[in-house]
């Protein structure tokens, strides 16, 4: 095995509101980043972030664990969970970068993650055995993904 396969699923934007801010003055600790929104599309799916999604942030020394909880809704209104857990090594200097609109390359920190879904909708049930990887990217208004499903 030289690769491991996968293919789109959907990119994914995310609105992100200010954190209620749970770090110790060391910068370590909890932060909760409430998602009013966002979009996601694909050639399979697409739609909307209902505002009851959040990213539950907890950062270490040099890096941070995304605990990610949404509710997607499809253009045919179905209703899909999606939880993922990941990695970010974005640095102070990069978040203030960002901060300041610099569109940074997403090349330049580490930002993985692992989606799963959970749906009773039969036109996406397919979706509750599909494991994915995301990457993403930090911008001035939140974080967007590329979605891949493995195969």
């Amino acid at each position: 095995m030289d690769s491991i396969p996968a293919r789109h699923l959907f990119d994914l934007s995310l609105e992100v509101g200010p954190p209620l801010d749970l770090r110790g003055a060391d910068g370590t600790g909890r932060c909760v980043f409430h998602v009013p929104g966002g979009t996601f599309a694909g050639e399979r799916l697409r739609g909307s972030v209902l505002p009851v999604s959040g990213d539950w942030l907890t950062t270490e020394r040099g890096y941070s664990r995304v605990e990610v909880r949404a509710m997607l809704r499809t253009d045919d209104n179905a209703l899909i969970y999606m939880t993922y857990g990941g990695i970010n090594t974005l640095t102070a200097a990069i978040r203030d970068r960002i901060a300041g609109g610099e569109d940074v390359d997403a090349g330049e920190y580490y930002f993985r993650t692992a989606p799963m879904f959970e749906t009773a909708a039969p036109q996406y049930d397919w979706l509750n055995r599909v494991v994915a990887v995301g990457m993403g990217k930090r911008t001035g208004a939140g974080v967007e993904y590329r979605v891949c499903e493995v195969l």
